[in-house]
């Protein structure tokens, strides 16, 4: 999961699980109304496209942050093979987890 807050106040959260807007807000007591700060004034088309912009370059860097930390992951048990090291069940399995995080970060930057 990513939360970061974009460059207008609003507060950003993607799941790369999956998980609905509703079930990570509600496992943390929040709203969506809580993702927003005091109501946007500017409604011009200019200003809904820079708020978009906004929201789309928060998406990418939260997916880039994804994709580091998931190549970690999956060098770590490239590494163990190529040794010649089995993986763990739980290792193995993390490892999963981690390519399926990378192709829904490639969806995102998509």
């Amino acid at each position: 999961m990513s939360v970061a807050i974009g460059d207008d106040g609003r507060l950003l959260v993607h799941c790369f699980a999956g998980c609905s807007i509703g079930d990570v807000l509600g496992a943390m007591g929040l709203s969506v109304g809580d993702l927003f700060p005091a109501r946007i004034r500017d409604t011009s088309t200019a200003g809904r496209r820079e708020a978009s912009e906004f929201a789309r370059q928060a998406q990418w860097r939260a997916a880039l942050n994804v994709l580091a930390f998931e190549a970690t992951i999956i060098v770590i048990a490239a590494r163990e093979l190529r040794e010649g090291k089995p993986l763990a069940t739980d290792d193995d399995a993390r490892l999963i987890l981690a390519c399926e995080r990378v192709i829904d970060a490639k969806a995102v930057l998509s």
